[in-house]
């Protein structure tokens, strides 16, 4: 009766401690090494939140999404496990348990359709005395901090053209003066420019760069190639694109503010089909 008493009382034990495991995902730009914006603010809390006495990590793992090669994707991996471990070492955790994946998908039969969602890192945390209320909770299994949209969510070949494969905007978004993306939306924005190109085999993209504030042909074809290159890196065959810079000369509002000002900045697309498929139907 004492030795079964015991058993239950240390599996009880066994069972609480162990329970105490949990996992906090962050998600990396398209080959981005560091984590930015939301995601950067959101690691950085939860570094506030602990420390080497009261946790312990059991794992470290890094992913990238299916795009790029797999020695691409492997460098990329490691990198990334460079940067956090770094990080995690400042708050005294060190001789860590880490894994850099690459693209290999540790048991999904799936890559995401939302790629940001396998750019991640995964941390296993164990909490080694009971902590309540602790603030590092709302961070647990916490998705992309906020739902972002796409012009390409719902976009299909019909909408092409029964809008006459006009113009496409795209929330693309460039700090001023630069061919470099502005935020986190307009990675996302790429990504499913991506997925529709992968898609739709048969689409061609024609890339228009643009600029405000006064004339620069040149940085409005970098922004073009920008999102051009961007996708042929990503496995988008060249003879489907071509890109082009526009200069200043197809503002979409008057430049009065910088709210303004940010809409010119952008790059747009223009798609269409071989001859042959255009009256034939889905």
């Amino acid at each position: 009766m004492k030795n079964t008493l015991l058993f239950t009382i240390f599996s009880f034990i066994s069972i609480s401690y162990f329970s105490q495991e949990k996992i906090y995902r962050f998600y990396f730009e398209t080959n981005a090494t560091e984590l930015k914006y939301e995601q950067k603010k959101r690691f950085d809390q939860f570094l506030d939140t602990i420390n080497s006495m009261t946790h312990k990590i059991i794992d470290v793992q890094t992913f990238c999404d299916n795009r790029g090669s797999d020695e691409f994707n492997g460098e990329l991996a490691v990198e990334r496990l460079t940067f956090i471990t770094s990080q995690l070492s400042k708050k005294g955790f060190t001789n860590l348990s880490s894994q850099s994946n690459g693209e290999t998908l540790s048991g999904e039969s799936n890559m995401p359709e939302d790629l940001r969602k396998w750019r991640k890192v995964e941390i296993h945390l164990e909490n080694l005395i009971e902590i309540e209320n602790s603030s590092i909770d709302n961070l647990e299994n916490s998705a992309v901090a906020e739902p972002l949209r796409s012009t390409f969510d719902e976009l299909t070949i019909s909408d092409l053209k029964e809008n006459n494969f006009e113009a496409i905007i795209l929330k693309i978004e460039f700090f001023p003066g630069t061919n470099a993306l502005l935020n986190e939306y307009s990675y996302y924005e790429l990504d499913r420019l991506f997925l529709f190109m992968k898609r739709n085999e048969n689409v061609t993209a024609f890339i228009r760069g643009h600029v405000c504030c006064g004339s620069d042909l040149y940085l409005s074809m970098e922004r073009a190639y920008a999102v051009y290159n961007s996708l042929i890196q990503d496995g988008i065959s060249p003879k489907r694109l071509s890109f082009k810079g526009f200069d200043n000369t197809l503002p979409l509002v008057e430049e009065t503010s910088e709210e303004n000002m940010q809409k010119n900045r952008r790059v747009d697309v223009i798609f269409s089909f071989p001859e042959e498929d255009i009256d034939q139907s889905e």
